[in-house]
């Protein structure tokens, strides 16, 4: 059986020629507007993230918009984002929509040094947009937004 490359050259790391969520279509959308609503949250809370879409493109295509969360100050280790939604949406050349993701606060539960579902207070930012990385631009820790997406800072009350 042959060996892959990075089997055989120390050092080589393979690498996706695209990253997830990078979709190729006839249209060139531009994402602005976002509103996240409520600005404080319980776990028992719906979170609301509406972001305007405008295909600038001369065809008609479809857009996948994303939402994903950032908890930069969590009591454990948390991923730099983790996927909470998404939603597609179809626009004729120069139209424009508005698109809304819908995620229950108690989705940004996560396990706990004791391994129990933990809401914690805090801060999380919320980013939307086209794809989750730009390889232009570091993640998140940074405080880098890639080109085409918003971000939105969500509290989590304490007590």
């Amino acid at each position: 059986m042959p060996r892959s490359l990075h089997q055989q050259v120390p050092g080589y790391v393979e690498r996706t020629a695209l990253p997830f969520g990078f979709g190729l279509n006839y249209g060139q959308f531009e994402l602005s507007d976002l509103r996240v609503a409520p600005a404080i949250v319980g776990e028992s809370d719906i979170i609301e993230a509406s972001i305007r879409v405008t295909n600038q493109g001369q065809r008609e295509a479809e857009e996948t918009v994303f939402l994903f969360t950032h908890d930069k100050f969590a009591s454990v280790a948390r991923p730099l984002l983790e996927l909470k939604g998404f939603t597609k949406i179809s626009l004729r050349p120069g139209e424009s929509g508005t698109v809304t993701i819908r995620v229950p606060a108690s989705d940004l539960r996560f396990p706990g040094l004791d391994l129990k579902p933990l809401f914690e207070p805090g801060d999380v930012e919320i980013l939307v947009g086209r794809t989750p990385i730009d390889r232009s631009c570091r993640p998140p820790p940074f405080n880098c937004v890639p080109e085409g997406h918003q971000w939105h800072r969500l509290s989590r009350p304490s007590g």
